[in-house]
């Protein structure tokens, strides 16, 4: 572009190459790095480079001086993008807060606009790549760094507007809320971004994924929030806490969640199931022994009731571990008159859980493999990992 008269020259044959592979680079990376350097590092970088040789150069040495984005591969990238045709540059501003997205995400965030074209001008300039899935075409950033440069292009307003434009997308696909929490977050919606956060982290529990539960609990507990949802953020946070072995973390975010929660709400048992299973883990019987004189009063729904159950059942366990039996027991009639007011199989299971232990203390061997061996198979059944 800058000396078009050399390039006229017959005698000059234009090569066009192609993209680093993914193994080159990474060696090309690890090789200048050093073997001291970390994966996640390496694969940041290479990422970041999306194959370009010329930013893959520019990133290495960043990396080396503990830059995080060069300024010469910025300039570089920011230029490329620039000189694209006003509608496609749009277009890839939109894109630049989607992720992964097909068609009709860009299209929702143009206001209905078409935008064919400009997707296929942007992977023809190998700015996008586009994959065919079960789901039809996809389409993302073939580089981290030109997602930043282009997200970097958008105004504070145009940004929080796209991100606004993107949630209401992504809940009428009903998306995944931790994602329907970060856009809408950034659009500045801090109110319904905190109750994404709540769901998001209950179902990480229910996967299993307690990391992610604390992390996305955490992030709601940072944004402001109404008492109701405080008190879900905060049960979600200590019963993640809980299972990674955090029994003093996990009975403070108990205890902040019960000061907050409604009566009789999800909350309101959950928290205190924790509260009293991280009493007992740091000793204290007579904390133990309040909070499940409490979890007894509690009226069970069908939305409670699993929740409720687990909370029972660990009181009743933790009673007997610490030769309370006679308090313990009386909970397991509790828990049982629960599962056959309200059937449900998590109940099951813990009725089965908390009578293993009971028939232990009793003396019934052949009854505690029984049972234990039952609460394997519905804990198996219904995908409860953690338990």
């Amino acid at each position: 572009e800058r000396s078009p008269a050399l390039f006229a020259d017959p005698r000059v044959r234009a090569i066009e190459l192609g993209p680093l592979s993914t193994e080159v680079a990474t060696a090309w990376v690890r090789e200048a790095l050093g073997s001291g350097a970390r994966n996640e590092r390496v694969d940041d970088v290479v990422r970041s480079a999306g194959g370009n040789p010329f930013v893959l150069g520019e990133l290495v040495r960043a990396a080396r001086g503990g830059d995080v984005a060069p300024q010469a591969a910025v300039a570089a990238v920011h230029a490329r993008l620039e000189a694209l045709a006003p509608s496609v540059r749009r277009v890839l501003r939109a894109a630049s807060v989607c992720g992964v997205f097909d068609e009709a995400d860009i299209a929702h965030l143009m206001g209905g606009s078409d935008v064919r074209d400009a997707l296929e001008v942007l992977v023809a300039e190998d700015v996008l790549v586009c994959e065919s899935g079960a789901l039809g075409l996809r389409f993302a950033f073939r580089s981290r760094l030109f997602e930043e440069v282009a997200y970097g292009m958008l105004t504070a307003e145009d940004r929080a507007l796209a991100h606004a434009l993107a949630a209401e997308r992504l809940e009428q696909k009903g998306g995944a809320p931790a994602a329907l929490a970060e856009h809408l977050s950034r659009s500045g919606d801090d109110d319904r971004a905190s109750r994404a956060l709540a769901k998001a982290a209950r179902e990480a529990l229910a996967g299993s994924d307690v990391a992610a539960a604390a992390s996305l609990a955490a992030r709601g507990l940072a944004l402001p929030a109404a008492k109701s949802v405080l008190s879900e953020l905060h049960a979600a946070h200590a019963e993640a806490r809980l299972w990674q072995g955090q029994p003093a973390v996990a009975k403070e975010s108990a205890d902040r969640a019960l000061a907050l929660a409604e009566p009789g709400s999800l909350a309101e048992a959950s928290a205190l199931s924790v509260s009293l299973t991280a009493a007992a883990r740091l000793g204290d019987v007579d904390e133990l022994e309040r909070r499940a004189s409490e979890i007894v009063l509690l009226e069970a729904t069908p939305e409670t009731a699993t929740v409720l159950a687990h909370g029972l059942a660990r009181a009743a366990m933790n009673l007997m571990f610490l030769g309370r039996f006679a308090a313990g027991a009386a909970l397991m009639t509790q828990l049982e008159e629960l599962s056959r007011a309200i059937p449900d199989r998590g109940t099951e299971a813990r009725v089965a859980q908390a009578d293993s232990v009971r028939a232990h203390y009793e003396g019934d061997l052949a009854r505690h493999f029984a049972s234990a061996r039952r609460a394997l198979a519905i804990f198996d059944e219904i995908g409860d990992k953690r338990t």
